[in-house]
């Protein structure tokens, strides 16, 4: 009877050890299921990517043990974000790669402040499956701002198509109609000057119902050897008056002549003359523009630069979106329209 009890309690105090073990992995599991549905709330807010992932760094730092000796940090694309919490050094660190949609784009990583090196095994498990639903929700969340992006794209494409179609009937008879009054004024006549003015503001709005028709249907201009360094030069000369004006600074530095690329002329003729024109509208008189491409052994990186004032955060995600702009409308009727850069894009 003796060594049955004994035998019993201790079979008893290891059911026991083994119950209390089995409800501390479950506590775990509990814990780590509970931080990736969390983060999965938080990009189902469809909020900026920048507040989602700030969010996801504190979401991480309580589903750990003893948090208030750890710290997270979620790195992507260079921009990093961080807890307030003291971060410990290199060695006493876990970290998982994000790797979006093939592509290493930062990593995350969890530090701990205290004397001891490891972290417990539950806690490597949820730092890598964090990190593995990081990276899935951060591609959802640039695909779905793609979709949305696209279907905007189109429905102002599709409009500006309709607009364009309405605009161009009525322009064609104006421009005829004034074709005949300027063949009737006398050359010599003071005011045949602004017969030609009105001529000009008519090619002018002809050009811009013109880039309407393009942003509904991009351009399927065929690619030909184009010498880059040519191409930047005759965009320059188009935006002399301009660059004059507000004198200006040009610096570039592609030779002339300078790389030769496969491209169709015309449309990397419009993007340039689109960024660079933003770029002169963005800086205020006596700035400097500069223009360049590194070449290396696979790729030609063509840059422009300028002293602007730069972007600001909130505006940034919304540049590409057609008839979004920052610009005061002022002089020029094409100033403030919003589709260089959604064309540029395209």
């Amino acid at each position: 009877l003796r060594r049955e009890r004994d035998g019993l309690e201790e079979r008893v105090t290891q059911s026991v050890a083994a119950l209390s073990e089995s409800e501390q992995r479950v506590q775990e599991r509990l814990r780590e299921l509970t931080c990736l549905y969390k983060i999965r709330e938080e990009f189902d807010r469809d909020n900026a990517l920048e507040k989602t992932l700030s969010h996801c760094a504190s979401i991480i730092l309580d589903a750990l043990h003893d948090p208030d000796r750890k710290s997270v940090i979620i790195n992507l694309d260079g921009h990093e974000w961080a807890t307030v919490h003291r971060r410990g050094s290199t060695e006493n660190c876990l970290e998982e790669s994000l790797v979006v949609a093939g592509a290493s784009r930062g990593f995350l990583r969890v530090c701990s402040a205290g004397p001891d090196r490891k972290f417990l095994p539950f806690e490597q498990d949820l730092i890598n499956h964090a990190g593995n639903s990081l990276s899935d929700f951060i591609l959802n969340h640039e695909l779905r701002r793609q979709l949305i992006n696209s279907e905007k794209m189109a429905a102002a494409g599709r409009l500006a198509a309709g607009v364009a179609h309405e605009i161009n009937n009525p322009l064609g008879a104006i421009k005829n109609s004034l074709y005949i009054i300027k063949n009737a004024f006398p050359k010599d006549n003071e005011d045949r000057v602004f017969v030609d003015l009105m001529d000009h503001e008519i090619d002018r709005v002809a050009g811009i119902v013109a880039q309407l028709y393009n942003l509904y249907r991009p351009s399927a201009s065929e690619a030909h050897p184009v010498d880059l360094g040519e191409v930047t030069e005759n965009v320059l000369k188009m935006l002399q008056s301009q660059i004059k004006q507000s004198k200006i600074e040009v610096r570039n530095e592609i030779t002339n002549p300078g790389p030769v690329l496969k491209l169709s002329v015309n449309q990397i003729t419009q993007v340039m003359y689109n960024i660079i024109l933003n770029a002169l509208q963005a800086m205020s008189t006596s700035g400097r523009l500069t223009i360049g491409c590194t070449k290396t052994r696979t790729t030609t990186d063509l840059w422009i630069s300028d002293t602007g004032v730069g972007i600001s955060d909130d505006v940034l995600p919304k540049i590409f979106e057609p008839f979004y702009s920052t610009k005061t409308k002022g002089s020029h009727i094409n100033e403030g329209m919003g589709v260089g850069l959604s064309l540029s894009r395209s």
